[in-house]
């Protein structure tokens, strides 16, 4: 007597199949979510930035600011310092045009404690993509001379 197997052959594809698709699928979760926290911190902790950002801080002296004090801007780059209440971000005027600057103080809110310090220096520094027809942000912050030991 000869046995048909065909329908385990069916059986075995749909379940070697399903594997490789759950396998794929946790791999791409897990790689989509790896890639944009490195993303968000190629944006947010630019090298270039905090270097130029040190050297204005070096060279301006601010008494006290108030409401994201703007204190260089030139064409695509923006510092401002940014007042702390106690060891955080206040809720004070952070509203900007860009909604990307309004994101990465949202992030600097609720992700950085500084102690002993009165204000944080943040610059922005956007380049135009022109082939996407948006601007393409990158950011950093320091403390104030006031915070370095």
């Amino acid at each position: 007597m000869k046995l048909n197997k065909k329908g385990f052959m069916m059986a075995e594809v749909i379940v070697v199949s399903s594997i490789v698709l759950i396998t794929l699928t946790s791999l791409y979760i897990s790689y989509n979510k790896i890639y944009s926290t490195y993303k968000k911190r190629i944006n947010y902790y630019d090298v270039s930035i905090i270097y130029d950002l040190d050297q204005i801080r070096r060279n301006t002296a601010i008494d006290e600011p108030t409401n994201n004090t703007k204190i260089d801007s030139e064409s695509n780059t923006t510092v401002y310092a940014i007042p702390l209440t106690g060891n955080k971000i206040t809720d004070t005027d952070l509203s900007q045009e860009n909604t990307t600057f309004n994101e990465y103080l949202e992030y600097l809110k609720n992700s950085i404690t500084v102690d002993n310090c009165d204000y944080i220096w943040v610059m922005e520094k956007c380049d135009e993509d022109k082939d996407k027809d948006k601007e393409e942000c990158k950011y950093g912050y320091l403390e104030s001379k006031e915070c370095i030991k």
